[in-house]
């Protein structure tokens, strides 16, 4: 799953080097338009459905990860 996260981040010109759990989207040049563009993809690479509020919940390639994690737990 986190090649596929990082494969995801990496189309936004994210060097594959920098995506570590710990790293913030803030840290990683997200803005808010390219969150929702993030989330967009998510649900496309995934195939699953993700909240406004699930989505400012997460706010770090971790979150990203578990929140992934969990959802395709429940499908």
């Amino acid at each position: 799953m986190n090649n596929r996260i990082s494969s995801v981040l990496t189309r936004f010109g994210v060097d594959a080097d920098e995506i570590h759990a710990e790293r913030t989207l803030d840290d990683l040049g997200f803005d808010s338009l390219a969150r929702l563009e993030l989330v967009e993809l998510l649900q496309e690479e995934f195939n699953i459905q993700i909240s406004d509020e699930e989505a400012s919940k997460a706010t770090t390639v971790g979150d990203i990860a578990g929140f992934l994690t969990s959802k395709a737990a429940l499908h």
